[in-house]
């Protein structure tokens, strides 16, 4: 999705895994999953232009009860943005966070989400494993809150794929 908007031409994007991210598993995008207990997934995305991150968001399932942790990772694990541990409301709902606005320029970069617990509910899709590995998701065990430098480790097991996105904006001059 994308739109231009006033002086100076801004342009809007959302990135998320299913658009920018590898080519997504031929599966339904509204299957609920839970995520292992403090395991988080980072899920490669391709951002093609200098773009500054303003919202991080995800789709929450209606149970659980846990916390949960969002955030932006460089591929050599360093972390640029995350929320920190926070609350995940139970409804079924898109789980925006306005965050500091951030610059960064073209390149790969992950996605991560992580939760407390293995009852709370996610919007995503599961495929066979080891599908996930073979698309570059990535896993770090005991990772609530998301730590600042990211261990990855490759799961050949992985059979979750969140549905995660950033919203973006493009200045052009």
């Amino acid at each position: 999705m994308s739109y231009t908007r006033g002086p100076g031409v801004q342009h809007w994007h959302s990135i998320d895994t299913m658009n920018a991210g590898p080519i997504a598993p031929q599966a339904s995008a509204s299957t609920s999953f839970v995520l292992t207990a403090s395991e988080a997934v980072f899920v490669p995305v391709v951002v093609l232009h200098a773009v500054t991150v303003r919202t991080l968001w995800f789709a929450s399932n209606a149970s659980g009860g846990g916390d949960y942790d969002i955030g932006l990772y460089r591929p050599d694990g360093t972390r640029i943005i995350a929320r920190g541990t926070t609350a995940k409301p139970a409804a079924n709902t898109e789980v925006l966070w306005d965050c500091t606005d951030t610059p960064i320029g073209p390149g790969v970069y992950y996605l991560a989400l992580v939760s407390s617990n293995g009852t709370d509910n996610f919007v995503g899709l599961t495929p066979a494993a080891p599908y996930c590995a073979a698309l570059g998701l990535l896993t770090q065990s005991s990772a609530l809150p998301l730590p600042a430098t990211a261990t990855f480790a490759l799961s050949q097991t992985l059979s979750r794929y969140p549905v995660i996105g950033m919203f973006l904006e493009t200045r052009t001059t």
